[in-house]
C-alpha cells in the first residue's frame, strides 16, 4: 500500500466513528496544515465533502507547500492551499475578514527537535499570533480551536493529571519555553472569552503517534525506536527506558477533536490516549513486531519525567468512553506505513 492508501484507511475509520454534520456548509481555516493534526483535519474534512456531502470549504495555510500527506488534495474543489507565514499580521487580518466558522491553530510545533531550534518563533506563534487571531474575530461568530499541550502539567517527576489539576512546570527546564508559551496562549483565549465573549476551545494533546509520521524526518521517540529497528534491527536506548508517558493514536485523538469542535460544552479539554507505557515497554513491542530486533538498555536514567499520566476526564464525562486503537496495532500500522 502507498502512504495515501494508509491515510485513506485512517480517514475512513474516523468518518465512520464521528458524525460531521456540524461542519456542513461551514468555512474552515486550518493554520499549520502541514502539521500532524492539521493534515488529518484537512484529510478528514475533504473526505467528508466527497463521500458524506458535508459541503464545507477548507482553507489550509502553511509556510511550505502541501506535504506528503496532503499533496494529493491540491486538485480538490473544496480545499484551498495558501503558502504563507502566519506571523505576518496583515495576512492574519486579511484572511480573517472571510469570517470562518472554525479556525484551527495547529501551527505551534510538536517536535522538541523543531521548536528548540526555533524558540523565538515558538513563542511568537503561541502568543502574538494567538492574540492577533483572537483580536480579529472578537466581533464574529468564529470558533477558535487552540492546540496547547499536556506539557503544561509539568515535565519532571511524577505527573498524574486531568483538566482540574494545577499547572506545574520547572522554569529552569530546557522544555520550559514550550510549556510557558502554551500557557500564555491559553490565557489569551481566556482573556478574550471574558472580555469580548470570543468563542474558543483549548486542547491539550498528549503524545500522539500514528500513520503519517515518518522515520525520515520525525525525531520523536517512537519514530526513533522504529527507525533503529527497521534499519539496524537493534534498539539501543539512551537510558534505562523507565520513563512513562501518555500515548494516543492519531485517529482516536482526531475523533476527539472533531467531537469537541462540534459539540463541546467546555473551554478546556485534554485530548489524550488511554495508554501509559514506558519507553522500554514500547521498545520491546516494536522488537516483537519487527522480528530479529534486539533491545539494549542502559543503567543511566534520563532527565525526563519518570511518570506522566494525563487523562481526558472532561471528554469522557461529556462524550463517554470510545473504542480506542490497541497500542500494538497502532504501532504496527505506523511501522508498515514506514516500510513503503
Amino acid at each position: 500500500m502507498t502512504l495515501d492508501e494508509f491515510l485513506r484507511n485512517e480517514v475512513k475509520e474516523i468518518c465512520k466513528k464521528v458524525k460531521l454534520t456540524g461542519f456542513r456548509n461551514k468555512k474552515i481555516l486550518i493554520l499549520g496544515s502541514n502539521s500532524f493534526f492539521g493534515s488529518y483535519l484537512a484529510l478528514v474534512l475533504n473526505y467528508a465533502n466527497k463521500f458524506y456531502n458535508i459541503n464545507c470549504n477548507i482553507t489550509c495555510v502553511s509556510k511550505n507547500n502541501p506535504n506528503e500527506r496532503l499533496k494529493n488534495l491540491r486538485k480538490e474543489k473544496k480545499i484551498k492551499f495558501i503558502k504563507k507565514d502566519i506571523t505576518n499580521k496583515n495576512f492574519i487580518k486579511n484572511i480573517l475578514k472571510k469570517d470562518f466558522n472554525y479556525i484551527y491553530h495547529t501551527a505551534t510545533y510538536g517536535q522538541p527537535a523543531k521548536w528548540k531550534s526555533n524558540e523565538l518563533e515558538l513563542l511568537n506563534l503561541n502568543t502574538i499570533v494567538v492574540n492577533d487571531i483572537l483580536d480579529n474575530i472578537k466581533y464574529s461568530n468564529s470558533k477558535f480551536i487552540y492546540f496547547s499541550s499536556c506539557d503544561v502539567y509539568g515535565s519532571t517527576g511524577r505527573v498524574i493529571a486531568n483538566e482540574e489539576s494545577p499547572l506545574k512546570f520547572d522554569i529552569n527546564s530546557s522544555r520550559s519555553n514550550y510549556a510557558i508559551s502554551k500557557v500564555m496562549g491559553e490565557r489569551l483565549c481566556e482573556y478574550h472569552r471574558k472580555k469580548f465573549g470570543t468563542k474558543s476551545i483549548i486542547l491539550r494533546p498528549g503524545h500522539t503517534f500514528g500513520v503519517g509520521q515518518s522515520i525520515k524526518n520525525d525525531k520523536r521517540v517512537i519514530l526513533e525506536l522504529i527507525k533503529k529497528a527497521i534499519i539496524y534491527r537493534r534498539i539501543d536506548l539512551i537510558d534505562d527506558g523507565s520513563s512513562v508517558k501518555t500515548w494516543g493514536y492519531i485517529s482516536d485523538i482526531v475523533c476527539m477533536i472533531l467531537l469537541i469542535s462540534q459539540k463541546g460544552k467546555y473551554q478546556l479539554y485534554n485530548t489524550t490516549g488511554n495508554d501509559y507505557l514506558s519507553i522500554k515497554k514500547i521498545a520491546y513491542i516494536i522488537s516483537k513486531i519487527i522480528r530479529n530486533t534486539s533491545v539494549t538498555l542502559k543503567k543511566t536514567k534520563k532527565d525526563d519525567p519518570d511518570i506522566v499520566k494525563v487523562s481526558s476526564k472532561k471528554f469522557l464525562y461529556e462524550f463517554g468512553k470510545y473504542n480506542s486503537t490497541n497500542f500494538s496495532n497502532g504501532i504496527k500500522k505506523l511501522i508498515n506505513s514506514n516500510k513503503i
